[in-house]
């Protein structure tokens, strides 16, 4: 069969829009290609992207043993440093008000006959819970993977610059391991407001029995159930950034004896003998034979 002119048109028409039809179906763009997903669970991407692991800041992947260790910083040792200006004020804030702490008021406040430092539940003087072992301050939570200063009353290391693994809380991770080591920032901002018996994270020592035991502290713990290791989670304090230790009283000395009383001395004895060597003679005292009493001086008598 002849075509037309009109018929040949057609037919080119009805090619060009098949073509069309059947890139649309294949899900991409005429003049683009997919790229092969890589072995990992995330597709491949670009110069620049991860294949599965999350890369650290020197490019090595996190090994995914602990949570929380990816962080370039903490890989060299030497914590998270932050970013921007420290707003520390030296001071934490007034956060029981005109009352006072529940723990240095002076008030039995949970009921148990025990005030204040007497109450093993109290951390501190600044602790505001006399009935858990939480202590009532703002800031008193737990992140799953990074701790900042527990103590300083607030959340978050802004202004003490303190990034610390949970895993070194837990004992998950060594604390000799380089993940733990901590900022001298955090230690000069942070040490101080840790209570006596504490670390900067919360982990504290306080008696049980006939001993002691490291607990996180935490509302679900009392001393009623300090043997429930999940209300009362246990923990390892941290070996460098602890409160500084306590300044001894001076010595307590005696004082010296006060010198004694001034006396006046005794006189001396009187003289046994005159100027020119003869016995003294008194009425008392008498001459020798041969002698006689003149003036005081026995002397030769002159016949």
């Amino acid at each position: 069969m002849i075509l037309n002119g009109l018929s040949i048109q057609r037919a080119i028409f009805l090619s060009a829009f098949a073509m069309v039809a059947c890139s649309g179906a294949s899900g991409t763009e005429p003049g683009t290609s997919q790229e092969p997903a890589s072995s990992g669970s995330v597709p491949a991407t670009k110069s620049g992207g991860t294949s599965g692991a999350t890369a650290t800041a020197s490019g090595s992947g996190n090994s995914g043993k602990t949570p929380g260790l990816g962080n370039g910083n903490q890989s060299t040792g030497l914590g998270n440093p932050g970013k921007g200006t420290p707003t520390f004020n030296g001071k934490k804030a007034d956060y029981c008000g005109a009352g006072g702490c529940a723990c240095s008021n002076g008030i039995d406040d949970d009921g148990d006959g025990l005030v204040d430092a007497d109450d093993p539940e109290c951390v501190g003087s600044e602790d505001n819970d006399e009935a858990t072992f939480a202590t009532g301050m703002p800031g008193d939570n737990r992140d799953p993977k990074w701790q900042d200063c527990f103590f300083d009353g607030n959340s978050g290391a802004g202004d003490d610059r303190c990034r610390y693994p949970t895993g070194c809380l837990t004992g998950a991770i060594a604390q000799t391991d380089p993940a733990c080591a901590i900022t001298q920032y955090c230690l000069d901002h942070c040490a101080a407001f840790a209570p006596k018996g504490c670390d900067c994270f919360g982990c504290c020592t306080v008696p049980s029995g006939s001993g002691s035991v490291n607990i996180i502290l935490t509302k679900t713990c009392t001393e009623a159930n300090l043997g429930d290791v999940t209300a009362c989670p246990r923990c390892i304090k941290s070996t460098t950034c602890q409160p500084p230790p306590e300044t001894p009283p001076p010595p307590t000395t005696t004082p010296p004896p006060p010198p004694p009383p001034t006396t006046t001395p005794p006189p001396p004895p009187p003289p046994t003998t005159c100027a020119d060597g003869s016995p003294v003679c008194s009425d008392a005292v008498a001459c020798n034979t041969g002698l006689t009493c003149v003036n005081g001086c026995c002397k030769v008598i002159v016949r």
